[in-house]
């Protein structure tokens, strides 16, 4: 449960991990903070998580997050325009490659400086570090602000952002690579400078990772729950899935959802409805040809909540509410997408809205016999992939000679029985 008087106590050191363009995520975290007012006193940032760390230290989120989501291939690249053709494209390139010894990356130092204010960061009183490798020496280096010199802000995280492929960045006659090649999350950073309140973001980047050492420490870890995409790219939909699933992922973090893979919080009201739905006779009538592949004569009232945790897959049947679960069985089976919603009541009503859309639907039955014809082949067929969800949804759910394929498929799909259990009783919620 949710506790905000947890937070109510010594701030926390916020460590932000590398991971080039998946960085956005970081956005989506940063609001959870805000909106929980949770207290940070440093920040400390390898590559993309030192872009963020600065710009969270200069306090202007609105602002960021559309710099963010906003931003194009010309924003980071100096290249010529795609109309010109690719052949024009890789020859600048290859140029660059070869007499700068990497990517230009001038424009994206001009592009994020827009959000970068030194004097909001310096006057913060935030504990800002930034983690990068000093290549003239294979030298891993962590800056902190004191250590930086007035103006230069911008250099030092510049130096922890250059990736395999970028221009490396120069200070005072000394190369400078991206800091993911000594730690991408720098985590051992904020132990090594004396903090053992901390919230690590991990954004699943490439790049050592040398966080080893969390004994004695309070660490909340938030990361991505679904793929991020690539490191690089410019594709404003993944950009802005990527600040949901930050979000969501936090508020997970910070105990606000006691759901697995989706995010809603099932309440004690909610729980007993549901387990008094399953224990009523007459629909317990409804859904207790599902478990015919559960060897067992006791189906009373007192065994049958049991029974249908006995359904669940081994990952689900043992969390302390099986009642989610079910929900969860039920979103997983239909393909909802879980950043979609992230309250029990939206969930339940997706669900309700998507069985009613597949009972409704006009399915000829030509097509209703061909995926028949398949579950009948299931003995000689073992490829799963030729089930369109909410066709085999549907022939389960009108053709009772179907179901003696049931065992057989829920090896395919281990939320299939607990899905149709709770088909049988949403309309009741």
């Amino acid at each position: 449960m949710f506790n905000k008087f947890r937070f109510w106590g010594k701030p926390y050191c916020l460590v932000l991990g590398g991971g080039g363009n998946k960085g956005v995520y970081q956005m989506g975290v940063w609001k959870a903070l805000r909106e929980d007012h949770i207290r940070i006193n440093a920040i400390i940032g390898t590559s993309v998580g030192s872009v963020n760390a600065a710009f969270m230290a200069s306090s202007d989120y609105e602002r960021v997050l559309n710099g963010w989501l906003n931003m194009n291939a010309n924003d980071v690249f100096s290249l010529p325009n795609e109309k010109e053709g690719r052949f024009s494209v890789l020859k600048e390139i290859t140029r660059q490659l070869l007499t700068k010894g990497g990517m230009d990356m001038s424009r994206f130092r001009k592009y994020i400086s827009q959000f970068i204010n030194e004097s909001r960061v310096r006057k913060s009183g935030l504990d800002l570090g930034i983690v990068t490798f000093r290549i003239n020496d294979l030298k891993p280096i962590e800056y902190f602000l004191e250590n930086i010199p007035n103006g230069e802000l911008i250099d030092y995280v510049m130096a922890s952002s250059g990736l395999p492929g970028l221009q490396p960045n120069i200070i005072n006659d000394k190369l400078f690579a991206d800091g993911g090649f000594y730690d991408v999350i720098p985590y051992n950073t904020a132990r090594k400078r004396g903090y053992n309140r901390i919230i690590v973001v991990d954004i699943s980047g490439i790049g050592h990772d040398k966080k080893d050492n969390n004994f004695g420490a309070e660490t909340i870890f938030v990361k991505n729950s679904q793929d991020t995409g690539d490191i690089i790219t410019f594709d404003h939909h993944t950009y802005a899935r990527n600040v949901r699933m930050g979000y969501l992922d936090a508020r997970k973090a910070f105990g606000h959802y006691n759901s697995s893979k989706y995010f809603f919080r099932i309440n004690k009201r909610t729980i007993c409805r549901i387990d008094k739905l399953l224990t009523d006779d007459t629909l317990f009538g409804e859904y207790s040809k599902y478990l015919g592949l559960l060897d067992t004569d006791d189906t009373g009232k007192h065994n049958r909540l049991n029974l249908v945790r006995k359904t669940l897959p081994a990952d689900k049947a043992i969390h302390r509410f099986p009642e989610a679960m079910l929900i969860e069985c039920a979103a997983e089976t239909l393909r909802i997408d879980p950043l979609l919603h992230d309250n029990t009541k939206q969930l339940i009503n997706e669900i309700k809205n998507r069985i009613n859309e597949i009972k409704n639907a006009e399915q000829s039955p030509k097509d209703k016999q061909n995926v028949f014809e398949k579950i009948q082949r299931l003995g000689k067929i073992l490829n799963s992939a030729l089930f369109a969800g909410n066709e085999l949804i549907a022939v389960l759910l009108t053709e009772s000679d179907a179901l003696k394929h049931l065992k057989f498929l829920s090896g395919f799909y281990p939320n299939l029985v607990p899905a149709l259990i709770f088909f049988s009783i949403v309309e009741k919620l």
